[in-house]
């Protein structure tokens, strides 16, 4: 079984999930000074609507290694971050 892209259709219980309004984190692979953040639009139930390069993009949702959910918000390719609801971006606090 593949966590990386089964729907997600039964998460566990104690699974994070994103909620419209919070704002995200996740850090680059290459650079660990560039952070990203994202803040989430809109949801469904399978997919999470954010705000990509100035413009709203759709993105699908699905359980990270860890068993929470996640999306990979530039798309997915080699090294290409991953966003995560257990990251969730604190004000003025840059994420660890």
């Amino acid at each position: 079984m593949s966590y990386f892209r089964d729907a997600v259709t039964k998460p566990p219980a104690t699974a994070l999930r994103f909620h419209v309004g919070e704002t995200y984190s996740c850090r680059s692979a290459c650079d660990h000074n560039c952070v990203w953040t994202f803040v989430v639009a809109g949801r469904t139930a399978k997919t999470v609507k954010v705000m990509v390069n100035g413009e709203f993009k759709t993105r699908r949702i699905f359980l990270s290694y860890q068993g929470h959910e996640a999306f990979m918000p530039f798309g997915t390719y080699s090294m290409a971050p991953m966003v995560t609801a257990a990251k969730l971006a604190e004000e003025g606090k840059v994420p660890e």
